[in-house]
């Protein structure tokens, strides 16, 4: 008896170190201080600096979609930080946008405006169309969500 009480304890401890650990490792930063570090960096520092680790970012939504006919994304969604022109565009001469996706489809009860805090990691950072730079985050989880 005294050894399966032992051992829940034990387990209890390293549970709950384990989430200390977590916690304190994850990177915090908002969608703005990432996109002025990517366009200020070589992008390949700050690739090296944060890919696969877990960070924790925070900013307003201003696009949401669902890229279903992708395998094997279909049951995934995705949101987009950034800026748009005055056309609702995201991709104009320069533009840096983040894309975070999600292994579900979460984004149903998402607004564009909303302010929101992922958990996700780095994937890559891609310059594309017009030179816009995608900084693409995966595993994305919400753990936090304002209504602005």
């Amino acid at each position: 008896m005294f050894n399966i009480i032992r051992k829940i304890i034990l387990l209890i401890f390293f549970s709950f170190t384990a989430c200390i650990y977590n916690e304190k490792d994850r990177i915090k930063i908002n969608t703005d201080e990432i996109i002025l570090e990517v366009n200020n960096s070589e992008v390949k520092n700050v690739i090296k600096k944060y890919k696969n680790k877990t960070m924790q970012i925070n900013g307003k939504i201003v696009s949401k979609g669902f890229p279903k006919d992708k395998i094997p994304l279909k049951n995934a969604s995705y949101v987009i930080f950034g800026e748009v022109d005055n056309n609702g565009s995201l991709f104009f001469t320069g533009n840096t946008i983040i894309q975070c996706y999600f292994d579900k489809v979460v984004v149903h009860d998402l607004n564009e405006s909303d302010i929101i805090t992922v958990n996700c990691k780095l994937k890559n950072i891609y310059t594309g169309y017009k030179q816009t730079k995608k900084i693409v985050f995966y595993k994305g989880e919400i753990i936090a969500r304002s209504v602005n």
